[in-house]
């Protein structure tokens, strides 16, 4: 994002008049019933990101969880930090570059199985996280370009077995020595051996990850306050 976000997390650049990613995902989780906490991951900014959030938000109380090595981890690094804070399923973990129509994580909340959240796409591009499938599940979760290409990822996933749990924290502990690694490979390879379901949604999203994302979602979005 360059200059963008030389001070501040791409979190946090606003896409509408009144939201940016992060105050639509806690505008968005607050509204759901069943959600009793929230756990953020800080790395860049997180000054910044914290002021911006506070600790709680619409009567749910915020964590945050510091990625002191956020230089040089990745994404699944990031989500064992946050489900060492004695996380239990259920529950749900995202990406914080996305913006959504809020029905589409209404409607992904109330799927009561371990899942993912992916949509059809008329065209793939190499930035994009695709998938494939096998009957309802998850085979493949990655960037690679392949044939019978089912779909993009969202970038969420609801975690509701504590099977499905038990195979995240036992892949975390495997690769703490080499913690640069996204969430990505570890629910990819985990869907080898134990069913992921894979929902798929027709509600409008977009990943911000380049200036032209930015653009793009403050013109899908322009009929948001």
């Amino acid at each position: 994002m360059g200059a963008l976000t030389h001070s501040t997390s791409k979190s946090l650049l606003f896409v509408t008049e009144n939201r940016s990613p992060m105050i639509h995902h806690l505008e968005t989780l607050t509204t759901l019933p069943h959600i009793k906490k929230i756990t953020i991951v800080v790395g860049h900014a997180d000054t910044e990101v914290k002021a911006a959030c506070s600790t709680s938000y619409n009567g749910i109380p915020l964590t945050y969880v510091k990625n002191n090595a956020y230089k040089t981890t990745g994404s699944g690094y990031s989500l064992s930090l946050a489900l060492a804070q004695q996380i239990q399923p259920p529950y749900l973990f995202m990406d914080a570059d996305i913006f959504y129509e809020s029905e589409m994580l209404h409607e992904f909340s109330l799927i009561a199985k371990d899942s993912l959240l992916a949509s059809k796409r008329e065209a793939y591009d190499d930035e994009m996280v695709k998938i494939t499938t096998q009957g309802a599940n998850l085979c493949k979760l990655n960037k690679a370009e392949t044939d019978n290409l089912s779909g993009e990822s969202v970038g969420m996933v609801m975690v509701h077995t504590p099977q499905f749990h038990a195979h995240i924290m036992q892949e975390a502990q495997q690769r703490a020595e080499q913690p640069r690694y996204e969430w990505e490979e570890v629910i990819e390879n985990i869907a080898q051996n134990h069913p992921l379901h894979v929902s798929f949604t027709q509600r409008t999203w977009t990943e911000i990850d380049f200036p032209q994302d930015l653009t793009l979602a403050k013109k899908l979005f322009s009929y948001q306050k």
